[in-house]
């Protein structure tokens, strides 16, 4: 597994510890805090991008994964709650 792979494994499993006792607010990303992103939304609870991602790849799919899973993947340690890709 490639580190920047390593790192958002890691970042799953802090996500799903942070947010494994937080109840449903009803927020979903269009209503991000500012400061903490759509980690304080509920797209967090439960947050897995690579079921979706593994799905991408096995269609012979093309992306390019950008916002804060790209930052994770480079070192960034601030958590998301959403897959942004391009």
């Amino acid at each position: 597994m490639s580190e920047a792979a390593l790192r958002l494994r890691q970042a799953v499993r802090r996500i799903q510890d942070a947010t494994r006792e937080r109840a449903t607010t009803g927020r979903g990303p269009e209503e991000a805090d500012d400061v903490v992103g759509t980690f304080a939304t509920d797209g967090a609870l439960g947050f897995d991008p690579f079921p979706f991602l593994r799905a991408l790849h096995e269609a012979g799919s093309h992306a390019v994964v950008i916002g804060q899973v790209a930052g994770i993947m480079h070192g960034s340690t601030e958590l998301t709650g959403d897959l942004d890709l391009l």
